[in-house]
């Protein structure tokens, strides 16, 4: 079948890093912006968003997460960076932001930390989001289309 799934450990990932390395980015905050992400999967050619309606600029503004993030359950840390996606790192000259973000998602996407989902009529395959993250191969063409369904588990928060 068409429309394999790409999923990445970024806790595996974090775990692979040099100690001195895990040190030095315990305490930093990385600025996710929506429309970096589009504007970098435009210049890939992998995104044709239009620009946002006026009301949706406002509700997409750029949020801070850590850049290390502490699973809730099970209190393993993870890297949290995308390229494009992340757009600098509080407190951090812009340059330095840069790099450190391409050399950290560089390293998240290494094939080290990847499972590829062939899929097959009736899968069912459930992910973490706090420590993954996921990339839909596109592979086929219109009328061809993926059918997704998500599911909240009751008492856990919407991503």
């Amino acid at each position: 079948m068409l429309g394999d799934t790409l999923f990445t450990s970024t806790a595996a990932a974090y775990d692979a890093l040099p100690d001195a390395l895990k040190n030095g980015l315990e305490d930093l905050v990385s600025v996710h912006s929506y429309y970096g992400k589009h504007a970098a999967r435009a210049a890939l050619g992998r995104s044709d968003r239009k620009a946002p309606k006026r009301d949706e600029e406002r509700a997409l503004q750029p949020v801070e997460h850590p850049l290390v993030r502490t699973h809730p359950v099970s209190g393993r840390k993870a890297l949290y960076v995308a390229q494009g996606e992340c757009v600098g790192i509080v407190g951090m000259p812009d340059d330095e932001a840069k790099a450190l973000i391409d050399e950290l998602s560089q390293h998240v996407i290494d094939e080290r930390f990847h499972y590829r989902h062939h899929w097959a009529l009736h899968d069912l395959v459930i992910w973490d989001n706090c420590q993954l993250q996921h990339l839909a191969i596109k592979d086929y063409a219109l009328p061809l289309r993926r059918l997704m369904h998500r599911t909240q588990v009751k008492g856990t928060r919407p991503y």
